[in-house]
């Protein structure tokens, strides 16, 4: 049977820019007002060791860069004899810096919609984070986050929520410590 659609209100009327306005800026409102910042941990950044040369294998060779532009006596620059191993780098070659991005995020402890006989995780294990669509990239890509101190990983992939283009992020994530 056919929906009558002379019962309907005119298309339009209602849902309009200004209540997609006014959605976002609520959202973005409680996210001020009631948001935790989290830290999401991305892979490391990686850079040859300006202290030693580099070998073939990617590994240092052994030999002080005499060339270092660091300050003398640095925490990067260490004079070490030929064949010794390299102090700043540990004989690895590479010197690896964390990278992390901040967000504010709203914090559900033990989501009701967590399935537990699903995924066989305890859903007492278990936060759901809501933060701005621009976040999806830093999520999709970090190794682990802190949430208020204790550290969690991503589960599953984020969802999409929101009314039309505004857009926020829904994400779960297991307690790892």
């Amino acid at each position: 049977m056919a929906e009558d659609d002379s019962i309907l209100p005119t298309k339009g009327l209602f849902f309009d820019e200004t209540l997609q306005q006014l959605y976002e800026s609520s959202i973005d409102q409680l996210l001020k007002d009631l948001g935790y910042n989290i830290t999401l941990y991305l892979e490391p950044v990686s850079q040859d060791c300006p202290n030693c040369g580099v070998g073939p294998n990617g590994k240092s060779d052994g030999r002080y860069n005499s060339s270092n532009t660091n300050t003398l006596n640095g925490p990067l620059n260490r004079f070490f004899p030929t064949g010794a191993i390299c102090p700043v780098c540990a004989g690895q070659g590479k010197l690896l810096t964390e990278n992390t991005k901040d967000w504010t995020a709203l914090i559900k402890y033990s989501p009701e919609e967590w399935d537990n006989e699903e995924t066989g995780i305890d859903k007492t294990e278990v936060v759901r984070l809501k933060t701005r669509i621009e976040a999806l990239s830093h999520i999709n890509n970090s190794v682990k986050a802190k949430i208020e101190g204790n550290f969690y990983k991503l589960e599953g992939d984020p969802v999409k929520k929101g009314l039309q283009v505004r857009t926020y992020l829904s994400s779960f994530w297991k307690r790892i410590e």
